[in-house]
């Protein structure tokens, strides 16, 4: 995975206190994992109605951000096709997530969801022909073998469902483990995507995201016939909660990246995967067996791997930039940019 895509310019005078970035990522990760809990509550509702729920709510919010930034709603013409790219492969991802949240354990989605950046290495390698050295090769095995021990095919591990209490038919986990890793492979071509779109305004990024998750999902829905009501109070008020702690998980999320280095902020995000196994277990009543625990270890460990890797990319590059400066060269303190997809 390279790093040429550097983190956005840190605000300080936004930092409450030393470390507050640091926070932000915590309870980004926190906001995140809790949303996922709250789509795991409802599950009779279909993951497209979740998705089209959440990009509703995401819309409402986002469209006064776009309005006071005065920033064009559907981006310049030159940067619409990348725009509608991303927003269509973050929808697909978000209802592949809520479709594996539906049907496998909490914990073994999320951990399965977060394998992400061993795709985003592969993808970037593959279209923007980024360098894939020892280390990358080396995390990407460690964590394709972390993804069997989660998705645990029946082959390797025998027949019988890896969680008792959960009761899923082997065939049920076979395609929710693989619409998790399909969420986390559309994931990995959002990041790449947003690497062409740094210029752009986030608020013209997510309102575009969110139209096109609403338009999609609706139309998915319509045509599958899967519309569905939630179930009383407590269904409404999971759907409703899952967009607003969405919205709450990205302002937060963006508040990190602001006040604190990438490297950071990638290291304590995986901290989800700690949060969906302590809620797996507090309100699901679902206990990950060996397997689950080994695999989840292996894949956190190589997103943390990725996040300390990228820290101290970042570190380098800005003291680089400092002697060159000190040396009298004309730097630019921008990060480099990144080559145009190939088609």
């Amino acid at each position: 995975m390279s790093y040429g895509d550097m983190e956005p310019q840190r605000e300080e005078h936004l930092g409450l206190f030393p470390g507050v970035g640091l926070l932000y990522a915590v309870l980004s990760a926190a906001c995140f994992s809790v949303g996922a809990l709250l789509v795991a509550f409802v599950r009779e509702v279909h993951a497209l109605e979740v998705t089209f729920a959440r990009m509703t709510i995401q819309l409402i919010m986002i469209t006064p951000a776009v309005w006071y930034s005065k920033e064009p709603f559907f981006g310049d013409p030159d940067d619409r096709l990348m725009l509608w790219l991303r927003a269509m492969l973050g929808t697909w991802s978000m209802c592949f997530m809520y479709y594996a949240i539906h049907h496998m354990p909490l914990g073994d989605a999320s951990v399965l969801h977060f394998s992400s950046p061993v795709f985003v290495g592969l993808l970037a390698f593959l279209l923007v022909k980024e360098p894939c050295g020892i280390f990358e090769s080396a995390t990407t095995i460690v964590t394709f073998i972390g993804i069997v021990f989660i998705a645990q095919p029946p082959s390797l591990f025998g027949g019988k469902s890896s969680q008792d209490s959960v009761e899923t038919k082997i065939w049920e986990r076979t395609i929710a483990s693989c619409c998790a890793l399909l969420a986390s492979i559309c994931g990995a071509g959002v990041h790449v995507t947003l690497r062409r779109l740094k210029h752009v305004h986030c608020s013209t990024v997510i309102f575009t995201y969110s139209l096109w998750g609403v338009i999609q999902s609706a139309v998915v829905s319509y045509i599958g016939n899967v519309w569905s009501l939630p179930d009383g109070a407590k269904g409404w008020g999971c759907i409703i909660g899952v967009g607003l702690f969405a919205v709450a998980a990205q302002v937060c999320f963006t508040l990190a990246l602001k006040t604190e280095n990438a490297g950071a902020v990638s290291v304590l995000r995986s901290t989800e995967i700690v949060f969906a196994f302590v809620w797996e277990v507090a309100f699901l009543k679902q206990y990950p067996n060996v397997y689950s625990v080994v695999g989840g270890l292996l894949v956190m460990g190589c997103a943390v791997a990725y996040g300390i890797r990228k820290g101290f990319k970042i570190r380098q590059v800005r003291a680089e930039v400092i002697e060159s400066e000190d040396e009298g060269s004309p730097v630019l303190k921008t990060s480099p940019v990144m080559p145009k997809v190939t088609s």
